[in-house]
């Protein structure tokens, strides 16, 4: 039975738990882009809203990495790029990206390809032991349940990324052809304050041991 508007990602919330698929009829409702509330989350990858991350703090992260990057010689960019992808088999996929950057002289097709993710820095529960003690489980079970539902959108973008990297795309609005991209990881980690810094160097998604640790210690650990 059909559970997901993008095929490559086959089980994207297996519908058992009641949270996505067709089990979600906001997801069967091709008007209602981020559950009918643009202003406040995004959709990384339209297929459903990434409902960890909010549309104000994404974009400060956005704005934080075009600045490192005009700083490492890149003059123009490009958000919200569209890459169409051929899966093979009459299968289609897109693959938004959050910026292209571009040296002078190169084409969107010759870009630096960037994904930002935003996460909250854990410092420690707060307030009485006693109080802490007995919110403890119910805690580690929002903090469980968010890394679920955030997982399934994370997998189906580092999926589409590797195949980015190994067979290339399209982009939509200019057709141009990408013979093999390769699309950056960049964490931001925030705190109750506000306050915003990158944590660590950015992730190149390619198949591979190393990619898979490094995300694991940066985006899991």
């Amino acid at each position: 039975m059909w559970q997901s508007v993008d095929p490559i990602f086959e089980n994207y919330l297996d519908g058992k738990t009641g949270m996505g698929g067709i089990y979600n009829s906001l997801n069967l409702n091709t008007f209602a882009h981020t559950h009918l509330n643009p202003i406040k989350f995004i959709d990384p990858d339209g297929n459903a809203p990434d409902l960890t991350e909010s549309r104000k703090r994404h974009e400060q992260a956005v704005n934080m990495q075009i600045k490192r990057l005009k700083a490492q010689g890149y003059t123009r960019f490009e958000k919200e790029v569209r890459i169409a992808l051929d899966l093979g088999d009459g299968k289609t996929a897109i693959r938004i990206v959050d910026i292209a950057a571009m040296k002078p002289g190169e084409t969107l097709a010759e870009a630096s390809f960037h994904e930002v993710k935003t996460m909250e820095k854990k410092e420690g529960r707060s307030g009485p032991k006693t109080i802490a003690k007995k919110l403890a489980k119910l805690w580690d079970m929002i903090i469980l349940a968010d890394k679920i539902i955030r997982g399934a959108s994370i997998l189906n973008q580092l999926k589409k990324d590797i195949h980015l990297n190994e067979k290339g795309g399209t982009i939509q609005r200019t057709q141009e052809k990408i013979d093999s991209g390769t699309m950056n990881w960049n964490i931001y980690e925030y705190n109750d304050k506000g306050n915003m810094k990158r944590k660590g160097p950015a992730m190149p998604v390619v198949r591979g041991d190393k990619f898979a640790e490094d995300f694991k210690k940066q985006f899991i650990d």
